[in-house]
């Protein structure tokens, strides 16, 4: 069984490009991992900047590579695992992200992929081999589940969520499960069972929440790509603080979403180091059906009239290093040949939130409803941000959470948001990456409950409007930590901003920037 609340669970960094590899090449880099579940020595005293074993492997290998590789039979899925075990047992120590893992049934599964294709096989799936980290707010049957929360501490599910079987069903090797904050409730990664998760870019900083062990594992380069899931921002929070791609697809687009409020506010998808191994996880996570997305491969070949927003909600001026960050993505969209203009939302940005939080604020006191129905203390296995959630969910009345879907409803409706707008441009949070502690849950909750909403307040109407969203790795403060750029189309537009992103990705590439504590220099 899956070990939870590995801390020292570890990782390493391949990478994404066209260098091919060979298999000797490949086997040497890490000729340090025993033959069997790959658990041998680690380089973890390594000094960063000095060369490890790992540099002989080409470090800029997507996911969609990897798979090349393996059906070309230039690598076998026993020697991406192996190595990919290499990275996690080396390099989340010092990140802390993979907080339970399942190396040997991932083994036996990759021996069985390699046998197939030694006895002749075809591989079955577009990521036949290819290994893959599964946020802990999704089952896996046979791992542990326990959501950042003592309350579900040493729960293990027996059937895979569905997203998880789409992932098998292409290919892939689930070999752990990566943080998440109590519930995935707040913006920054730290909960009590699992401990703080660290920004591979800064380990004083968070690498933001809730998907925030799918974003620091994807920035270490412990692999490119991860499993994350968003409700008010969780994909696009940890994507735009580690320097990763991240799409929010458009409510009812993936399996196991809901089509409405309030099933409908939480997607899964995952965060990458490269557009197309999100359009490829898409296609992979999609409801199927006559206006599916498929794969979008290409870029954008027409102009776009962009809406530009940089101000929040509420009126309120971003950071000044993010305000710059996204008024020059608006003149790098001039650049390519778009029209870029200033923009507001036709709607009351507090009163908004306000209906957001009827509906956030359920989860948690279903969460609490649910510790006490067991016999326990909440106050005991619950954070202090859950139960101060909960109390907020207390003084919302079934009437008054009807009247909030009815009002978001109402405002996913309507046509003024985007006007004659094509996307809409903005800044993903209020600042820069937080400071780890920054946004505990252990933190008085009424001072931290007004820092939380300044933080994040440009990402929850994506959710709450079910349009597609992603945040866009276009630029780095001057202490060197990412600012993504927020992207938000109208719902059924998924391909859209796939294709603006490739083409963002193709003027500013993003490909070979490596934070200073991942796998190259750990």
């Amino acid at each position: 069984m899956a070990q939870s609340g590995d801390a020292d669970s570890g990782v390493e960094a391949v990478g994404v490009g066209s260098a091919g590899v060979t298999r000797r090449g490949f086997v040497a880099a890490v000729g340090s991992v025993s033959a069997g579940l790959g658990l041998g020595a680690c380089s973890s005293a390594a000094v960063r900047g000095q060369a490890t074993a790992s540099e002989a492997v080409p470090l800029d290998l997507d996911a969609t590579a990897q798979a090349a590789l393996i059906r070309r039979g230039e690598l076998s899925p026993v020697e991406l695992l192996e190595a990919t075990i290499e990275r996690i047992e080396r390099v989340n120590p010092v990140i802390n992200a993979v907080v339970a893992h399942d190396y040997q049934r991932a083994m036996d599964r990759a021996r069985l992929q390699t046998e197939q294709l030694a006895g002749g096989g075809a591989p079955v799936g577009p990521l036949f081999g290819v290994p893959y980290l599964v946020k802990d707010l999704a089952a896996v049957a046979g791992m542990p589940m326990q959501m950042g929360s003592r309350l579900y501490r040493g729960f293990v599910p027996s059937e895979d969520d569905v997203t998880v079987s789409a992932c098998r069903a292409a290919g892939m090797n689930v070999i752990g499960k990566t943080a998440t904050p109590e519930f995935g409730l707040i913006g920054s990664t730290e909960s009590v069972l699992t401990g703080p998760t660290r920004n591979p870019w800064s380990l004083a900083h968070s690498p933001g929440g809730s998907s925030g062990g799918a974003g620091a594992a994807v920035a270490a380069g412990m692999l490119p790509v991860a499993s994350g899931s968003d409700g008010g921002g969780s994909i696009r929070i940890p994507s735009s603080n580690c320097g990763v791609f991240g799409l929010k697809p458009g409510m009812g687009r993936v399996r196991g979403s809901g089509s409405a409020l309030p099933e409908g506010l939480s997607v899964k998808l995952a965060l990458s180091r490269s557009v197309r191994d999100s359009a490829l996880m898409l296609s992979i996570y999609e409801n199927p059906g006559a206006d599916a997305v498929g794969l979008v491969s290409e870029p954008l070949t027409r102009p776009l009239r962009v809406g530009l927003i940089v101000a929040d909600h509420f009126g309120r001026a971003p950071h000044a290093e993010v305000a710059a960050a996204v008024t020059a993505t608006g003149a790098l969209l001039e650049d390519l040949g778009h029209r870029v203009e200033p923009w507001r939302f036709p709607f009351d940005g507090a009163l908004m939130m306000d209906h957001f939080m009827s509906l956030w604020t359920q989860f948690a006191k279903s969460e609490r409803d649910r510790a006490r129905a067991r016999g326990l203390d909440p106050e005991l296995v619950l954070e202090p941000w859950t139960l101060g959630l909960a109390a907020m969910g207390d003084e919302r009345t079934p009437e008054r959470v009807a009247a909030s879907l009815e009002w978001l409803n109402a405002l996913g409706r309507d046509p003024r948001i985007f006007g004659d707008c094509d996307v809409l441009l903005s800044p993903v949070l209020s600042t820069p990456p937080a400071r780890i502690g920054e946004q505990s849950p252990v933190a008085p909750f009424a001072p931290m409950y007004q820092d939380v909403l300044a933080y994040v307040s440009y990402t929850p109407l994506a959710n709450l409007v079910g349009q597609c969203a992603m945040s866009v790795p276009l630029a780095w403060t001057a202490g060197g930590l990412p600012v993504g750029s927020h992207f938000m189309a109208p719902r059924g537009q998924d391909a859209l901003l796939l294709q603006l992103a490739y083409q963002l990705e193709q003027a500013r590439p993003w490909a070979d920037r490596w934070a200073p504590n991942s796998a190259r220099y750990l």
